[in-house]
């Protein structure tokens, strides 16, 4: 079953799949299948983001002045991604920041840098998260380097 296909029929026969499987051991409220009662969470447990976004601690030197934020964006392997875009910090929307990509290692996987400068003008003390913006995807990135 492909994300794309995906409906609230698939659970429910997946739900039947796993429940068969189980012995019938998954637990479903009095009057229901076990299908309908997973059915309010099944999506969120077998469904994946379909944008993942991952800073690059590891290329950044520690010593060094942070220019640009290397980061990771995974899409499905049949999917391009052609633009990705910061849209807000700390749950404010800002101007689109854009994301430049600059290579990608394998299907999927693509590696970008933003700015640091510009994204960090509205940080604040302490943690920051900002969310990226991919098509019509978003995804949220908490940034572990304090202030």
């Amino acid at each position: 079953m492909s994300v794309s296909s995906y409906n609230s029929t698939n659970a429910i026969e997946l739900a039947g799949v796993l429940t068969r499987l189980l012995g019938g051991a998954l637990w479903c409220e009095a009057g229901r299948s076990s299908s309908e009662s997973l059915l309010p969470w099944f999506s969120t447990l077998i469904l994946p983001p379909r944008l993942q976004v991952t800073v690059l601690y590891d290329d950044l030197d520690p010593n060094a002045k942070i220019k640009n934020l290397p980061l990771e964006l995974r899409v499905a392997e049949d999917e391009n991604l052609d633009s990705a875009a910061i849209v807000s910090v700390n749950g404010t929307p800002i101007e689109p920041l854009a994301i430049v990509l600059t290579g990608s290692p394998g299907l999927g996987v693509h590696r970008g840098t933003v700015d640091f400068k510009k994204l960090s003008k509205t940080f604040v003390l302490g943690m920051n998260r900002f969310e990226v913006k991919a098509d019509d995807d978003v995804t949220e990135v908490l940034l572990e380097i304090e202030f």
